[in-house]
């Protein structure tokens, strides 16, 4: 007769000893160890690889879609202050940084330049800021049938690496095409005890209210002293000889011998500016018109 019986089974356990454990788990964590290293050195690797740096220059010139313009003097008179707040002011590691600075506010040569950021960078070398600014200043002219004599630049983007800089240009509604010399014109009359001129003209004195290009060559010429007052605005529209339009933004100078006076002319934006002058002298005053002593 058969048995139902069965052979039971018997589990065998083995324990390892405890030092057989710890040098297991050390095998284990240095495995671990080895393998998280490799994959942070394999992800900073892709991170930090040298790419091919982009470097693109766009021109407004080029696009055609911008009547700007600015004399390359106004633009060249700031790069070394915009740059220079670039690098006080720009983080180490930046993501999504810009930094722009508006100059020459409510004049025909308004301007903004820029420096934007949108993914991870580092600090760029101290010059990388100026060499691309001049980049788009000494790039960026505009072309009149060909030529541009009195250097009139447009402005534009250079994107370099992870680093966009740009100088866009406020005013659309100067002169079209640009004027290839300045302008001037003089009209002048006895008063009693001295000699009153109205000067008009354009392409010269365009950003700094006359303070620096023109009062410093008017005062000498009209005897010391005989500056008593500055005013000194610009106007975008023409009323008068020929000219039509509202008070805007050309130029008006009232110089005074014994006090401030008041002469109301309108221009259209850079085509014209109007100066008043009042002085005993009026030979070296047409000296400088003649001469072309106002700078842009």
């Amino acid at each position: 007769m058969e048995s139902n019986e069965r052979t039971p089974l018997i589990a065998i356990v083995r324990i390892a000893p405890r030092r057989q454990r710890y040098q297991d788990i050390v095998v284990h964590r240095f495995f671990a160890f080895v393998f998280g290293s490799t994959l942070i050195l394999v992800v900073l690797l892709v991170l930090l690889r040298r790419r091919p740096v982009v470097d693109t220059q766009i021109c407004q010139s080029s696009l055609g879609t911008s009547k700007a313009y600015v004399s390359a003097k106004a633009l060249n008179n700031n790069i070394d202050d915009f740059c220079r707040d670039v690098t006080n002011n720009e983080p180490v590691v930046t993501i999504g940084w810009t930094w722009s600075k508006l100059y020459y506010r409510n004049t025909p040569e308004e301007y903004t330049m820029t420096v934007a950021i949108p993914n991870r960078a580092f600090r760029p070398y101290d010059n990388q800021c100026i060499d691309a600014m001049r980049s788009i200043i000494n790039g960026c002219d505009v072309p009149v049938n060909g030529s541009n004599p009195m250097n009139w630049k447009q402005g534009g983007k250079r994107l370099h690496g992870d680093y966009t800089y740009q100088i866009d240009i406020f005013r659309q509604n100067r002169p079209w095409p640009p004027p290839t010399q300045p302008r001037q014109a003089c009209e002048g009359w006895y008063k009693i005890i001295w000699q009153h001129y109205d000067i008009y003209g354009g392409g010269w004195a365009n950003y700094d209210w006359g303070a620096k290009s023109l009062q410093p060559a008017i005062n000498p010429c009209c005897g010391l002293g005989s500056l008593m007052g500055w005013n000194f605005e610009y106007f975008d529209e023409r009323t008068r000889t020929g000219m039509s339009g509202t008070r805007g933004l050309i130029l008006l100078l009232e110089l005074g011998d014994a006090a401030l006076t008041t002469t109301e002319l309108s221009a259209r934006l850079v085509d014209r500016v109007t100066l008043t002058v009042a002085a005993m002298d009026n030979s070296l005053l047409l000296f400088l018109l003649d001469k072309g002593k106002f700078d842009n």
